[in-house]
């Protein structure tokens, strides 16, 4: 008699564990997140034909928050298993025949965190940019680094972005630069 009750205790451990595991597999979710735009104003130059730092921007967010109100309070950031970077759009908010993305040969952009802040992850890179007028730039971006290392497990994350590049003309006048960043979030209970 023992035996059976044994037998069935285990059995219903099992199940319970295997529902678990089931409902844990349904809360498992991708999360699309575009973050915050950061506007970052690159100074005039004359440092022609030299990889230099161009720029750079911040921003705060409770990206605990926006992870609980994407999953009915059920998870968080303590649940993420990636972070990942999806697209990144530099856009000039001040185009002209002398302000325009033609005017750097190569173009970087880098992300850190308050949680982390080195090294630099690069978001993406681009040699040999074309020499034309242009106000948007797509930057090849790394899809592959999962950045959960550089993620708090709760509560607010200040992100950074930095700009490089090399200039292939004298730049007179400043230039604003719009980021935007995507990013795919991976969640599980």
């Amino acid at each position: 008699m023992k035996k059976i009750i044994l037998s069935a205790a285990i059995l219903a451990c099992g199940f319970t564990f295997n529902s678990c595991n089931k409902v844990a597999n349904q809360l498992a979710q991708t999360i699309g997140w575009s973050g915050l735009d950061v506007t970052i104003d690159v100074p005039p130059s004359t440092a022609i034909g030299t990889y230099t730092a161009i720029g750079a921007g911040t921003f705060n967010y409770n990206l605990d928050s926006f992870i609980k109100s994407k999953t009915s309070d059920l998870l968080g950031m303590k649940n993420i298993e990636e972070f990942k970077f999806k697209s990144c759009q530099l856009t000039i908010l001040n185009p002209g025949p002398t302000n325009s993305f033609g005017d750097f040969s190569d173009a970087k952009a880098e992300f850190s965190t308050s949680t982390k802040m080195t090294p630099k992850v690069k978001l993406g890179e681009v040699n040999g940019n074309p020499d034309g007028l242009s106000s948007s730039l797509t930057l090849p971006i790394n899809t592959s680094d999962n950045m959960r290392p550089y993620l708090p497990a709760s509560g607010p994350v200040t992100i950074y972005y930095n700009l490089s590049g090399t200039m292939r003309r004298v730049r007179t006048t400043t230039t604003t630069v719009n980021v935007h960043i995507e990013y795919e979030i991976k969640v599980k209970g």
